[in-house]
């Protein structure tokens, strides 16, 4: 059941473009998702893209931010920052090379 509403939590925020809050290696962060999907290394392993912009490891700096990946079975509390609303940041390439399949990600139409 924890899978599940995970899957559901991670893809509603990549949809709407907005944050998520959850623990990871028992460290309370928020990150602003880009992009979910399997492993290239390990087919089992579900992996989460995005920018950390509050708690953890975080460097504070917007103009310069930090992609991070994040294994999704390492996830816990898990919750859908509903006011914390995003663009996508520069620097992010859809079809992520670290996944095999991607199951949702940011869209970004060049024109």
């Amino acid at each position: 059941m924890e899978f599940l509403k995970k899957n559901f939590y991670i893809i509603e925020a990549i949809k709407s473009k907005v944050g998520l809050s959850f623990k990871y290696d028992n460290i309370a962060r928020k990150v602003y998702p880009h992009a979910y999907g399997i492993s290239k290394s390990d087919k089992r392993k579900f992996l989460l893209r995005g920018i950390q912009y509050d708690g953890g490891h975080t460097h504070g700096d917007p103009k310069n931010p930090v992609w991070r990946l994040y294994e999704v079975d390492k996830i816990k509390n898990i919750k859908i920052e509903e006011d914390d609303r995003f663009k996508p940041f520069e620097g992010y390439k859809m079809n992520d090379s670290a996944m095999r399949k991607i199951i949702e990600q940011i869209k970004i139409w060049i024109v």
